[in-house]
């Protein structure tokens, strides 16, 4: 029997977003999600505008082809997608103790900067919390080796997989990631986290047999 758990959340009186994407692809979903729960959104990342042609005309999202992060003085929740490293966040948004906004990272658990995300996560003068994650794939995802794998299957091409055949990974649904991330964002005692989202694992022999029946 399926159970259904209700979970308190934490939205605050401010409903302005601020999306920094240095990864692109997914990410783009997370504009849809927020838009669909009445956020107003404003993004500033490597997605061309012409990947948003679908929501001109709506008031509630903002494409930025430059930031100030002054701007936004009433800014409820940022979201952060790094790619190398965390400069870019501390450029655009100061992140000092009149930050007061929800922070939320995302990055690979292979992130180069780990230790800083550590660090951030743990100042008392920033709210942060921290999301990992291996692999992604599903809807707008174009990179990841996950995502190679399933292109090549659905071009009849030769894949190679150079790696131990019970060895154990976490690939993750770019949809059910970004839901979890909201929900991060959201529920009560959060700040100072690091979280690791996954699936339930899956060896290699598995998931050559997933391949062969896409």
């Amino acid at each position: 029997m399926t159970k259904y758990f209700l979970i308190k959340t934490e939205v605050g009186s401010s409903t302005v977003v601020f999306i920094v994407d240095e990864i692109g692809g997914f990410v783009s979903s997370l504009v849809d999600l927020l838009l669909e729960r009445r956020f107003k959104v404003y993004y500033f990342g490597v997605e061309p505008l012409e990947t948003f042609d679908y929501l001109s005309g709506n008031g509630s999202f903002v494409y930025l082809q430059s930031c100030d992060g002054g701007l936004f003085k009433d800014l409820g929740y940022l979201y952060y997608f790094p790619n190398t490293d965390l400069e870019k966040i501390k450029i655009i948004f100061p992140l000092t103790q009149n930050f007061s906004a929800r922070l939320l990272i995302s990055a690979k658990k292979s992130f180069s900067e780990i230790e800083k995300l550590s660090d951030l996560v743990e100042s008392k003068a920033v709210n942060a919390r921290v999301v990992l994650y291996e692999d992604v794939f599903g809807p707008r995802v174009t990179t990841g080796i996950i995502t190679e794998y399933f292109v090549s299957a659905d071009a009849n091409k030769n894949i190679f997989i150079d790696y131990p055949a019970e060895e154990i990974f976490f690939p993750v649904y770019s949809l059910t990631l970004l839901n979890e991330m909201l929900r991060i964002s959201f529920i009560p005692g959060s700040r100072g986290k690091i979280y690791f989202i996954k699936s339930q694992g899956l060896s290699w022999r598995e998931f050559v047999f997933v391949l062969k029946n896409t």
